[in-house]
């Protein structure tokens, strides 16, 4: 008789344990499957803000080059072309820079910013107008193009358009992916900027 009980202790107790090692396997399976559906979300997300910006930047170089609604009519169209991003609604999440370069001459042989306008209220160290930088923003070798050496320039003018947009993450996971992702810029606070640029 007390065989019988303890092996019926005995096996209360394990069945216990076998709920309780079930309890935390669900548990431990629960927060993968959160972990992937924030995942999915916040890259879904991102993806998005990420393509808007770029597909901006772009059309705004392109537009802009063909004196297309040049200046300041053009980035009212590019703040109205982001619906999804809502710019004409949060001037403080988005900035965009239009900068028309021109080639250098006789007189000072190295490309310049010959026109600057912007859109927008975003700021913070990272935010950073394409005049201040070497060159209006040029790379090196786009820069040799607009450079004077004796001779006319091969290009007169090149037209660099740069968007900023601050992405507010969804999820708590959105701060963990956001600075391997496309470029982007975290700030100390854990803000996401993401950024494009485009010349044309």
């Amino acid at each position: 008789m007390k065989t019988f009980k303890n092996t019926e202790k005995h096996g209360t107790d394990r069945g216990i344990g076998e709920k309780g090692i079930a309890a935390v396997e669900g548990l431990f399976m629960m927060l993968v499957f959160l972990a992937i559906a924030f995942g999915i979300v916040e890259f879904g997300s991102m993806i998005h803000a990420q393509t808007t910006v770029t597909h901006i930047a772009r059309e705004g170089g392109n537009l802009a080059s063909r004196d297309i609604n040049a200046g300041n009519d053009l980035l009212d169209l590019l703040a109205a072309s982001s619906s999804s991003l809502a710019f004409a609604q949060n001037p403080g999440d988005y900035k965009i820079f239009l900068v028309s370069v021109q080639a250098g001459d006789a007189t000072d042989n190295a490309p310049s910013c010959d026109t600057v306008f912007q859109r927008g209220t975003l700021s913070g160290n990272t935010i950073r107008s394409p005049q201040v930088e070497p060159n209006c923003g040029l790379t090196p070798e786009l820069a040799t193009y607009l450079t004077h050496d004796g001779t006319l320039s091969a290009i007169e003018r090149l037209t660099v358009v740069r968007v900023y947009y601050h992405h507010a993450p969804l999820t708590p996971l959105g701060r963990i992916l956001a600075a391997p992702m496309f470029g982007s810029i975290q700030t100390d606070v854990g803000d996401i900027v993401m950024t494009s640029q485009s010349i044309f």
